[in-house]
């Protein structure tokens, strides 16, 4: 269990709620790959920073390619070394929110919203690689956040995602680098 980060809604080591994993969906009718976690909340509730950092952007939706109002936090994992955080479907982002100025570990970015979304939510995604091209990799966010259940990270890929091919299997092997 990492203790390098926070939860970014409760501000602490206890998971929060969450409701759509990281990993393949069927999403309107087709195979999609969801890079991050979904942590419903009521519309307004602060959203705080799981790790200190700096702001690499922050903005509206459509800006920087993204497809809500978003928020972007580049942070040096002890393990992993420069990592990317996103943040969508914010409803609004702390004005101290500019590319960037620091922010420390439990600061507050923002507040959950639906911009971009059915219902209120924060999106989360941890990224490696470089965020202004697509030679990013997405990482599950349990292998970072506090998160006892580490069965789910043991089992071989083969055996846990073979209902859904070969294809699919095989992107979640190489860390969902193509995507695709």
């Amino acid at each position: 269990m990492s203790t390098n980060y926070i939860w970014p809604l409760s501000k602490s080591t206890m998971p929060n709620e969450m409701n759509t994993s990281f990993g393949p969906r069927i999403n309107t009718n087709r195979w999609d790959f969801h890079d991050g976690i979904d942590l419903p909340a009521e519309k307004g509730t602060k959203v705080y920073a799981m790790r200190g950092g700096t702001v690499r952007s922050a903005g509206e939706k459509g800006q920087d390619g993204y497809s809500s109002r978003h928020m972007l936090l580049e942070v040096n994992d002890p393990n992993d070394g420069k990592m990317y955080l996103v943040h969508l479907h914010l409803d609004s982002i702390d004005e101290a929110m500019k590319p960037g100025p620091s922010v420390v570990q439990g600061q507050e970015i923002g507040r959950v919203g639906d911009d971009g979304a059915t219902y209120p939510h924060l999106h989360i995604e941890f990224l490696q690689g470089t965020p202004d091209t697509k030679a990013q990799t997405s990482r599950h966010p349990l292998q970072y956040l506090p998160y006892s259940n580490t069965a789910n990270f043991t089992a071989p890929v083969a055996d846990r995602f073979n209902r859904i091919g070969p294809l699919m299997a095989a992107r979640l092997q190489f860390a969902a680098s193509n995507k695709s």
